[in-house]
Order: structure tokens, then sequence, then C-alpha cells
């Protein structure tokens, strides 16, 4: 049960609902009453004191800020101990808040730069004391839950610089007629700083006196700070080619050719590392031809020197060769996709419907609009890891997925895949829809394999009764 509402013409929202859900089959409870979020829209809080007292504008004018606040009261039980459960202490319950402050501008003309303060706040109702009790007898740690209040606090900040570089020749004469490169640099810093919030105690274990440290705060609703502070410098450098070649089915007589669709370089510099600070360099890319074929890389290249045992040093690279990184781990694959469906052999007038080059490539992708729509993506891959002892793979991949509507109102999908290393069938799926008007029936089945399971249900279409429904399932745990 869900309770919205909006103010302010929508720049401020309250929603409160009350969940509950129950198992038969383990006969567990979980209610959550309330759950209430609160959100304040981004909002300039200095242009509105501007527009009240008429000043010009200042560069404070531009800063932004948000602030969210959520509230959690829940109890996770057994039915039978339910109603005797019902005490406060008995809950999970938090208070969380939100703040964040944003700042973008301009640095001479071509650099953008974002910065971003976040401040979190949790408030904790109750906690836990352990106490050491040496008896005769016996010994034990004593847990004890208490009614209190806690404060826990962190804030972090980011800044960004980045900014777009283009390169272009241009050809008088041949098939091509321009080349353009864009370079897309970026810089960021992040920095959370350490503020004590003494929610850690220790607590005697045992007669030798040692101590074990727990925290107070048990199931944190919206988790704990971190008690570690942090000093990140990223970088990256993404690279686009594209050209414009002569073509006669574009009315301009040109069509753009994208030669390399992403090639991305990427790494971390941690000032609070003890050793290692520069992070493994991570180089992707990826290119597409013919529509069809996608051809993609990525690895991890290290700037430091990994001796014959495998374990990297904190000796630079360059300090004992003539070169700055070193290949660790590789990837390159070659993907095939084919797409086959009833839209291929209509006429071009019938297609109402402009293909998608990302859907069209996805696996996932299933469109009903088609009598029948048959996928196949094929990937042949090829690894290099643990450089050190020159350990190399291949991997071939086959999936296929599609569907065929039988009737206007019965459809049959379906989504498998073939190991060729290991020759059988991967995960495989199978669907049949039918269209009971202002109700529908979903039956789902995996058929083999160790998640073999199915789903029957009937329910209503209407979003607003969606609850309403039957099923019949057979869960892979159940096998």
């Amino acid at each position: 049960i869900t309770y919205f509402k909006s103010f302010n013409n929508g720049k401020q929202s309250l929603t409160s609902s009350f969940r509950h859900s129950q198992s038969t089959l383990n006969r567990t409870v979980s209610v959550s009453l309330p759950d209430v979020s609160f959100n304040v829209s981004r909002f300039n809080p200095f242009e509105l004191l501007k527009n009240e007292s008429g000043l010009k504008s200042r560069w404070y004018d531009n800063i932004s800020m948000t602030y969210n606040m959520n509230l959690r009261n829940s109890i996770n039980t057994y039915d039978s101990l339910f109603f005797k459960q019902l005490r406060f202490n008995n809950f999970d319950n938090g208070v969380k808040h939100y703040v964040q402050l944003s700042y973008s501008s301009n640095i001479l003309k071509y650099f953008n730069i974002n910065n971003s303060v976040n401040y979190n706040e949790r408030w904790y109702f109750k906690s836990i004391n352990k106490t050491w009790y040496d008896y005769y007898d016996s010994s034990y740690v004593k847990t004890d839950t208490v009614i209190n209040f806690f404060a826990l606090r962190d804030i972090n900040y980011n800044v960004t610089l980045s900014t777009r570089l283009y390169g272009l020749l241009q050809l008088k004469k041949g098939f091509i007629k321009a080349v353009r490169h864009v370079l897309t640099p970026s810089l960021s810093y992040s920095y959370v700083p350490i503020i004590r919030n003494k929610y850690y105690d220790n607590v005697q274990i045992n007669k030798l006196g040692d101590v074990a440290k727990y925290s107070k705060i048990i199931n944190p609703v919206y988790g704990l700070p971190s008690e570690q502070s942090m000093s990140i410098m990223n970088y990256s450098l993404a690279n686009n080619i594209e050209m414009k070649v002569k073509s006669n089915k574009d009315s301009s007589g040109y069509k753009k050719v994208v030669l390399i669709e992403n090639f991305t370089i990427g790494g971390y510099y941690n000032f609070n590392a003890d050793s290692c600070r520069w992070s493994d360099i991570n180089i992707s890319g990826w290119t597409r031809l013919l529509d069809k074929i996608e051809i993609r890389y990525s690895g991890l290249w290290t700037p430091y020197y990994i001796n014959s045992s495998g374990v990297k040093t904190n000796t630079l690279i360059l300090n004992k060769f003539n070169r700055f990184i070193r290949e660790n781990n590789s990837e390159y694959s070659v993907s095939l996709a084919y797409n086959l469906s009833s839209n291929n052999f209509k006429s071009k007038s019938d297609k109402d419907v402009k293909k998608n080059d990302n859907i069209y490539l996805s696996p996932y992708y299933i469109n009903f609009d088609n009598k029948y729509n048959f996928y196949v993506y094929y990937t042949l891959r090829y690894t290099k890891h643990n450089i050190t002892k020159r350990e190399t793979e291949w991997i071939q991949s086959l999936s296929f997925s599609g569907n065929v509507e039988l009737t206007p109102k019965w459809k049959v999908t379906f989504n498998s895949g073939y190991d060729i290393k290991d020759k059988k069938f991967t995960y495989t799926t199978i669907g049949i829809y039918r269209d009971l008007h202002c109700w529908e029936m979903n039956f789902n089945i995996i058929p083999f394999g160790y998640r073999k399971s199915y789903n029957f249900t009937i329910n209503v279409k209407s979003n607003m009764l969606k609850d309403l429904k039957i099923t019949k399932k057979r869960d892979w745990w159940d096998n």
C-alpha cells in the first residue's frame, strides 16, 4: 500500500508505504511499516536570494542543492512469533538524510569543471552493549539491547575536469572525404575524510584477556559509514575515430563510417596506499563492421614490475626496463550477430519501425510486432592471463533466442545457447503467452539443468490490480 503526495508544483514529494510479505514454505513474515521517503528536487538556493533582492548574477548562483530523507521501520520474523515480537526493540529502524551541493562552470572556455559535496547522516535508535562475565563455574559475554540515539555521519568531495579535442583531416580526392578523431580526456579527484562516529567498542572474549572489536549498531538498515579515509585521483582518455565516405544511398552523397567506436585508457592514483599507488591501467575498445560483426579488446596493463613468482612489487617497470607498462591480462573477442524475422521479407514501405542498431544486436530483445523473430549470436574469445606463466585460452559461445506468433493471441518465446567446448546446451528457457483480453497467461519453464523449474501465472493486465493473480510454480531448489 503506497501513498504519494507532491508539493510546490512537484518540487517536493512525499511517499509513504506499507509492505507485507509472507512465505508459506518457511513460515517467515516480513513487514515494513512505515517506509517513508521525502525528496526535494534540485534547486539553486542563492538564485532564490538573488531574485528576491534584485542583485546581479554571481558565480555562486550556479550552486545547486538536493535533499533526500528516508525512514524505515521493519521486522523479519516467523508467523508464530509475529504478534509476540511487536515491540520497538525488535524492529530494525533508522532515518537517513542525504544532501548534495554541486557546482559546474567553464574554465578558459574549453574546460568543464564539476564539483560536488555529498553529506550523509544516519539515525539509529537502538544499540547493543557487550559485557564479559567471569565466574568460577562459567564465563561468557552478555549482550544487552539498549534504546538510545546514534547519529552517524560521512561526507565526500568530488571534482572532475574534462574537455574535448578534435582532429580533422580533409581529403580533396578519392573515396574518403574526411577523417575525424575525437579525444575526451578527463581528470577527477575524490576525497573522503575520517569522521569519528564512535559506534565501535571492545569487549573481552576469554579468560586470557583477549579483546574483540564489535559494532554497537545491529542490522543497520542504511548501512554504516566507512572508518577509512580515501584520496584518489582518476584519469581517463576516450578516443573516437570516424570518416566520411561517398555514398549513393544518402541524399547528401556521403555517409559516416565509424572506425573506432570507443577506445579508452584509464586508471587511478591512490594517495593513501602504502605501496603500489598507481593502479593497473584499463585499456578497452571496440568497433563494428557491416553492422553485424563486433570486435572488442579489453586488458589490464601494470606499471609495476612482476617477479618470477607472479607477485607485483613496488618497483616501477620504468626503473628496470625501457618502457612504462606491461601487459597483465587481455581479452580479444569477435562476435557475429544475425537476426532473421518476417520483417526481412517485407518491402521498405511496410517497415514502419526504424531499425535501432543497439536493439538489433541485443540477444535479449524480442519484438512481438513480427510474426516470427530469430536471433543468433556467436562469439570467439581469446584470453591471456597470468602473463608470467603465459596462460592462454580460446572460448567459443553460441546463443540463440526468438519468438513465434502462432495466432494474434498465442506467442512462444525461447532463449538458449550451446557450449561448443563441452558439447551441450546451456541455460535454456521456454515461454508461452496467451492474451485473455483483460487477463493474460504466462507459462515459463527451464526444461533441464540444475536450475530446472517452471512458473505458471494468470493475472490481470492492469497495473492497479497486478497483485490479483493465480500462480503455480516449482523452483529449482525444490528439485
